[in-house]
């Protein structure tokens, strides 16, 4: 920095410490400035002039005491932040001054923002970062189709031809039971191939990673368990490291736990290899695992893209009992995990709070504005004594801020308990399987998203009632000061509008929320769906290390099924493997028809 910008730069600093010390540093002032005076006083008096006489001089060379204590407070201020904070005062003067205005301005305001910064949260989760994972926009999933899954078989052929990945893996997840060092526990894991954790980028913070072989089958008898299954169930001991649990009646042994932040594929709470056996190595018609890969440094989504397609038709030709119609497909990690749909509903969920937040602006302008009509003879007066239209502007724009700035601070107290509100009511199975919704938190970037809202809004809010009241001459305010304050045909018809617009858009928004929750009332709660009263749904995962044969499995669900009906006060007793609203548990097999050839 230059030495002329450095002395700049300290003479801002300087004057900017004055507005901190004005009090103190007008009373040096007025120390100096008599001392100068009486100094000037007595240099007279030697001369021979009388006290009057030299207190007169005195006062003339020096150009009067007051002027120059102005000329020197205008030189070490900064003229436009101190009439920036008289504004600020002011305004909070008024609004106290009227606390019925302030009270309801301030609750639509809150009302507003709070729920603009609660689907801000929620977009930040499920779009922003759902994932936490390096160099995301190199990870991508790889598809048969409407994001189907993978053969085992294609999926060794994608392996072992694509040349566009640096890393490709497979994994399956499902529900898991958990028994040893604790109380049972059915768990959410996913079985992954070695190289799973490569492709994406992350290793364990405490143990080892899988190794190449142990996805092969009698060499997979280890686990990785998440920091959250780590810390909750074994309490962060690292003594836990290299014991055993058993993981649906198999014995593992514990080798690593993985980064706080990696919860893929769901919010997983540990890991095991997937161990493909010889039968399913070959099979083509099982569509079961999930690919994710990362690209090449040098390689661009389209040209993977180019080269799976080519490699799912030479699969087609190749194996067209099996894979006729199966296309691959390549799509980015964080479109494949949050879908389509999540993204179009939470845009139209930001477009939506964002109509609100624009109808509580205009309610705000609109209470300004008759508000407005009630301050002329004030601001005529202000502007009598001088204050300028665009002071006159700034003034009520500053006011307007104030409300937003409380509204602001309202709205986040709302917006915790909205987002408090959505995770503490929504069903276990959506949390978990949703990605990023636990993430959902008033963060650093919501707490900057609040902040500009308030300031975009108390704009909105403030500026055209502002514009519209300094428009008025001094005259005719002083003028209706006395008789009543009257509205220009301008004014009128510009609330008006904005009254129009209002009930408009609030109509749009109220029929829209009825259409709503009347649907999901008709979904979930009316005769024509089902009652989730006075039922009970218990989860039951059989491991097929213990249940290997389909008649004892069957036999178990029947057992339970007589055990629960015996129960006091059990009406009727079902078995289902996909109950309802729960898009979890799909139904889907493989049969073959008699007296036809089995595909490859």
């Amino acid at each position: 920095m230059a030495e002329g910008d450095m002395n700049r730069f300290r003479a801002w600093l300087f004057r900017l410490g004055e507005l901190f010390q004005k009090e103190r540093r007008d009373r040096d002032l007025s120390a100096e400035m008599d001392s100068h005076l009486q100094l000037h006083i007595e240099d007279n008096l030697h001369a021979g002039m009388s006290r009057a006489e030299a207190q007169r001089q005195a006062l003339i060379k020096l150009g009067g005491v007051e002027q120059t204590k102005e000329m020197v407070r205008d030189l070490r201020a900064l003229p436009l932040l101190e009439s920036l904070l008289q504004d600020i005062r002011y305004g909070v003067r008024m609004l106290l001054k009227n606390p019925g205005f302030t009270f309801v301005a301030v609750l639509t305001l809150a009302l507003g923002i709070g729920v603009n910064t609660a689907v801000y949260s929620l977009a930040e989760a499920f779009l922003v970062r759902p994932l936490s994972l390096p160099n995301l926009h190199r990870l991508v999933a790889i598809t048969t189709g409407q994001k189907s899954p993978v053969a085992a078989a294609d999926y060794l052929d994608c392996k072992t031809q694509g040349q566009s990945f640096e890393q490709l893996a497979a994994y399956r997840a499902s529900d898991m039971n958990l028994t040893g060092s604790g109380e049972p526990e059915r768990v959410y894991g996913a079985a992954v191939t070695a190289g799973f954790f490569t492709a994406l980028g992350v290793a364990p913070v405490r143990g080892r990673g899988f190794l190449i072989g142990e996805d092969e089958p009698g060499h997979d008898q280890v686990a990785i368990l998440s920091y959250r299954l780590w810390q909750r169930r074994f309490g962060a001991d690292p003594v836990a490291l290299g014991k055993t649990v058993n993981i649906d009646g198999k014995p593992y042994t514990m080798i690593g736990v993985m980064d706080r932040s990696v919860e893929f594929p769901v919010p997983t709470d540990l890991w095991i290899p997937l161990a493909l056996s010889p039968k399913e190595k070959v099979n083509r018609a099982a569509n079961s695992l999930h690919l994710v890969a990362r690209l090449k440094d040098n390689v661009s989504l389209s040209t993977a893209r180019a080269e799976m397609t080519l490699l799912g038709r030479q699969l087609a030709d190749a194996y067209p009992n099996t894979n006729k119609d199966r296309q691959f497909d390549v799509l980015p990690l964080v479109e494949y995990v949050e879908g389509s749909i999540t993204r179009a509903y939470t845009v139209l969920m930001l477009a939506v709070v964002g109509i609100v937040l624009l109808v509580a602006c205009a309610n705000v302008a609109n209470l300004q504005f008759t508000r407005a009509s009630s301050r002329r003879s004030e601001l005529a007066i202000r502007e009598a004594f001088g204050a300028g239209r665009a002071r006159l502007v700034r003034q009520m724009l500053t006011e307007s801020i104030l409300l937003a700035l409380l509204g602001a601070a309202a709205g986040l107290l709302f917006a915790k308990f909205c987002l408090w509100l959505c995770v503490s009511k929504m069903p276990p199975y959506v949390v978990r399987l949703w990605a990023g919704f636990d993430k959902i938190r008033l963060d650093a970037g919501a707490l900057f998203f609040t902040m500009a809202a308030a300031l975009i809004s108390g704009i909105l809010a403030g500026i055209l009632p502002a514009v519209a009241s300094s428009k008025h001459h001094t005259t005719d305010g002083l003028r209706e000061g006395g008789r009543g304050a009257t509205v220009g045909r301008g004014t009128r018809r510009l609330r008006s509008a904005f009254v129009t617009a209002q009930v408009a858009v609030a109509l749009v928004l109220v029929v829209g929320a009825a259409l709503l929750i009347k649907g999901f009332r008709q979904m979930t709660g009316s005769a024509e769906a089902y009652s989730p009263e006075r039922v009970l749904i218990l989860g039951v995962n059989l491991p097929a290390s213990k249940y290997p044969q389909t008649g004892e499995r069957l036999a178990f669900y029947r057992k339970a099924l007589a055990d629960l009906s015996s129960l006091p006060g059990a009406q009727s007793v079902a078995a289902f493997s996909c109950y309802p609203l729960s898009n979890n548990g799909a139904i889907w097999g493989y049969f073959q028809v008699l007296g036809r050839v089995a595909p490859d």
